[in-house]
């Protein structure tokens, strides 16, 4: 289901499965302004934990 079913890149690979049903998940793709956007939009769903740049410019969009 969800991300499992439907994976973000072709590079996709789970990392962890957690007992309250999460995964964290690795992927190996370009950042671009379009993959940006979709984790902004999708950041009540998604932590992005690495890398650090990344993750503090999705913050600081969403304003956290």
């Amino acid at each position: 289901e969800g991300i499992r079913n439907n994976p973000l890149h072709q590079s996709q690979r789970v990392e962890q499965e957690e007992i309250d049903g999460s995964v964290n998940i690795i992927l190996n793709i370009p950042i671009t302004s379009e993959f940006e956007s979709y984790l902004v939009k999708n950041h009540k769903q998604i932590i992005v934990n690495s890398p650090t740049t990344l993750a503090n410019k999705v913050k600081k969009l969403i304003g956290e």
